[in-house]
């Protein structure tokens, strides 16, 4: 079962054209189930071209990230911490070797991220596009 809006509940079974919003009318885009205004772009190209990771999306975006900057915005709980049951994140102390900054692969996950896999080992970064596109700007 999903649960939108606190009250509306699909079955994954069902197939909607229209979802009743409090607010809005939603009408489900031609790329699958996401509402309109969701803004969902997808990737037509990745390539490292020497210290850079380079992407492009179908809205015609190209993103340039230095393989440093990303893998030290890695944005899994081993380097980014987790909230513990009171809510607090203490951010742990990660060691990078000049191998941590290697891209060793990049495998696609379903069509909303990207997960590295660096020369030190490290794989349990998911980062999806919007994240990746948010770094850009820091570059």
């Amino acid at each position: 079962m999903f649960l939108l809006a606190d009250k509306h509940k699909l079955s994954s079974k069902t197939m909607f054209s229209e979802i009743d919003f409090p607010e809005k009318q939603v009408s489900l885009s031609s790329k699958g189930a996401y509402p309109q205004f969701m803004n969902v772009v997808t990737l037509e190209n990745i390539d490292v071209i020497m210290n850079e990771l380079c992407l492009r999306f179908d809205d015609g975006v190209e993103v340039f990230l230095p393989l440093e900057m990303l893998r030290r915005a890695c944005p899994c709980a081993h380097c980014q911490g987790e909230p513990d049951a009171l809510g607090r994140v203490v951010k742990p102390v990660v060691e990078y070797t000049p191998q941590a900054f290697v891209l060793r692969t990049i495998e696609r996950i379903g069509g909303y991220a990207l997960r590295p896999i660096w020369g030190d080992g490290h794989a349990t970064g998911i980062y999806s596009l919007g994240y990746l596109r948010d770094l850009a700007k820091f570059v």
